[in-house]
């Protein structure tokens, strides 16, 4: 995220100059998404550095001969490629980076050949991608971004929430769209309409699949573009007043950048204490390994991807099952139930899993309060951690219980 900044001072600087560019990383620094995608090790960040390094390649390379025009286009276009292998979703910014590109060239034969160039390098560069990865690479593009299943959430709302995030850049981002189109040339009238509009293509994306699952990430790319004319707007309030107000002007400006760190300290320190610490539930889970001796039976951990992480696959990826859906065939009858409850309640009652770890309470999944009411009704697991959590979205209990026929050692913490 820092080169991201980096990326987008340079790129800023090159279309309209050094003081739109300070207010450009401002805006972007203030920003809750920013400071929540320069803290979590997310692709997120990286797809994001790789557009914004496209972008300022693609810039850059107006200073340069021909041969080096069509090197760094090459480059910028296999760097969108990059992105776009990097998070699927970082595509749809794509026409905006080529945009960027085209239109920061200032003489038609420049707009030909960074348009062909760096569109030919893209389109090679996934489609070389697509033949390496083969089906289930396109299956997975097409699962998890084209045919993305649609959430519950309200086209209003995701927008509302959207706007809550960044809404001050996308009132800036149109403000200087329309102040450029009055005294700008048609080649940066159409580069600051294309920047103003990417800041809403995320929102009215995911508010057409009714979803606002990582929405707060993914606004984070289009106010990157916005951000380069939000700080145009703001250095041409300096511009419309008359020349002993310029100074003040600037002053106002650089005000109303530092005022949007305070809702976006206030957003960012939410969602960093979305979710509970989890150091105590893997710590649990750790020792029901170690009590139990034998890590090749079934474990049913809610949340398994963070207590793999930090114990370095323990749990082995064959046997452990997340709690959001399971089947199971009953080795008594050979009956297949796919029924997740019933499938659920069958497996505990034949002590199938040797570990049952559940995030319990208004952050767990839909199944977990019929797990624990079925390890209440059948009485065959011992609970060893009950621990106690509190966030700012919810609260509960991590609880972990193992099989009454595995060895235990102490209470572990039973209540």
């Amino acid at each position: 995220m820092l080169g991201s900044t980096v990326f987008l001072y340079g790129t800023a600087r090159r279309i309209f100059g050094t003081r739109v560019a300070l207010f450009a990383a401002g805006l972007f620094v203030a920003l809750a998404s920013v400071q929540f995608l320069g803290a979590f090790a997310t692709y997120d960040a990286m797809a994001l550095f790789l557009l914004a390094l496209a972008a300022w390649l693609g810039v850059r390379a107006v200073q340069t001969s021909l041969a080096g025009q069509i090197f760094v286009f090459t480059l910028a276009g296999l760097t969108l490629a990059l992105a776009d292998a990097t998070k699927y979703a970082s595509t749809l910014f794509d026409p905006v980076v080529i945009a960027i590109v085209v239109l920061a060239q200032r003489s038609g034969r420049k707009v030909f050949l960074a348009a062909s160039v760096i569109i030919t390098s893209t389109v090679l560069g996934v489609a070389t991608g697509l033949l390496i990865g083969g089906p289930a690479y396109w299956h997975g593009i097409t699962w998890t971004t084209l045919a993305r299943s649609t959430g519950t959430t309200s086209p209003a709302g995701v927008l509302f929430a959207s706007g809550k995030w960044i809404g001050a850049v996308i009132a800036l981002a149109f403000i200087g769209a329309t102040a450029a189109s009055f005294s700008e040339g048609r080649r940066i009238k159409l580069l600051a309409w294309s920047l103003a509009i990417a800041t809403i293509l995320a929102p009215i994306e995911q508010a057409r699949i009714h979803t606002i699952t990582s929405l707060f990430k993914h606004v984070g790319y289009g106010a990157w573009f916005g951000c380069i004319i939000a700080g145009y707007a703001l250095s041409a309030l300096a511009n419309v007043v008359a020349p002993m107000k310029i100074r003040t002007a600037l002053r106002v400006s650089a005000a109303t950048v530092l005022l949007t760190f305070v809702p976006g300290i206030i957003l960012v320190s939410e969602n960093f204490t979305a979710w509970p610490q989890s150091g105590a539930y893997v710590s649990a889970i750790a020792s029901a390994l170690r009590q139990t001796g034998d890590n090749d039976e079934p474990v049913l951990v809610d949340q398994d991807s963070i207590p793999n992480y930090y114990l370095h696959n323990g749990l082995g990826t064959d046997n452990a099952y997340q709690t959001w859906y399971f089947a199971f065939t009953d080795p008594k009858t050979g009956q297949r139930i796919t029924a997740p409850a019933e499938a659920y309640a069958d497996a505990i009652r034949s002590q199938y899993f040797e570990i049952v770890a559940l995030v319990y309470g208004s952050g767990g999944s839909t199944y977990d309060v019929q797990i624990r009411k079925d390890i209440m009704k059948y009485k065959d697991y011992r609970l060893i951690a009950s621990i106690p959590y509190k966030t700012s979205a919810n609260s509960g209990r991590f609880l972990v219980w193992v099989r009454s026929s595995d060895s235990v050692l102490g209470d572990g913490g039973q209540k």
